[in-house]
């Protein structure tokens, strides 16, 4: 069995935990970099009448 299974991870969150932990051991300015691709940005766009409206509202969490 793979040690991962066996201490109670799946694999997502193993992977997910090997990952911030490669991010924290890297050295600036490689970690400020590494950083940057862990935000998620979500936005919402409002159609009406088949077609995209000009606004984008920035989405903090998704529930």
């Amino acid at each position: 069995m793979v040690y991962w299974r066996e201490a109670g991870l799946t694999y997502l969150k193993y992977v997910s935990v090997a990952s911030q932990a490669v991010r924290q051991a890297l050295k600036e300015p490689a970690r400020a970099e590494a950083l940057k691709r862990t935000e998620i940005l979500f936005t919402k766009r409002e159609y009406k009448d088949g077609k995209t409206g000009s606004d984008r509202t920035k989405i903090e969490s998704v529930q």
